[in-house]
């Protein structure tokens, strides 16, 4: 198993030798740090390096493709084809490699979320907020979602505990379904 620090390098290696990363190296950081989240697991868990190493290659390119698309600066790149003659002929002693990891891309499915429906939620907090201003529902969505703060930064700029900033999400969510779903 890897150590932090080579799993970091090595997840930058692939970063910077993915075929999408030129024209995009400002978003470096976010590239490795997504894709670090999406294969720690089997970074700390796998025995067998190369079989890590391939899935991680598929998590880092699935990562970056992702990320652009949000970022609206995805290109599909064309690589030439090449025949099976081609291919046979420059790994003659090449074997078929199986491996037991799923792909990530049968994994990870976009979720769409349409603008009308966050549109729905955002006024469903205004509401929620209006009928008990006291519990800073507002303030609290506000910070976790636009903001995108940790509920310990949250805690510490509302002055509350983080346990309670915890459950009044919790029960904003529960608010939140429970207004949408009356409907």
């Amino acid at each position: 198993m890897l150590q932090q620090e080579e799993q970091e390098k090595l997840i930058e290696k692939f970063v910077t030798e993915n075929a999408y990363f030129p024209g995009n190296e400002d978003l470096r950081e976010e590239f490795c740090k997504e894709s670090y989240n999406k294969a720690y697991l089997i970074l700390s868990t796998s025995d067998n390096i190369q079989k890590a190493e391939t899935f991680v290659s598929k998590i880092v390119n699935t990562t970056i493709i992702s990320i652009l698309k949000q970022k609206k600066r995805f290109k599909r790149i064309d690589t030439p084809q090449q025949t099976q003659e081609e291919i046979s002929s420059a790994k003659p002693e090449a074997k078929e490699i199986i491996y037991d990891y799923p792909d990530p891309a049968d994994i990870t499915e976009d979720i769409e979320i349409k603008r009308e429906l966050l549109q729905k939620i955002t006024d469903t907090v205004c509401i929620v907020h209006k009928e008990i201003p006291s519990k800073l529902f507002y303030d609290i969505f506000y910070l976790r979602y636009l903001k995108n703060k940790t509920q310990n930064q949250i805690s510490k700029e509302l002055n509350l505990s983080q346990g309670e900033v915890c459950k009044r999400l919790m029960h904003l969510s529960k608010l939140i379904s429970a207004y949408l779903y009356r409907r």
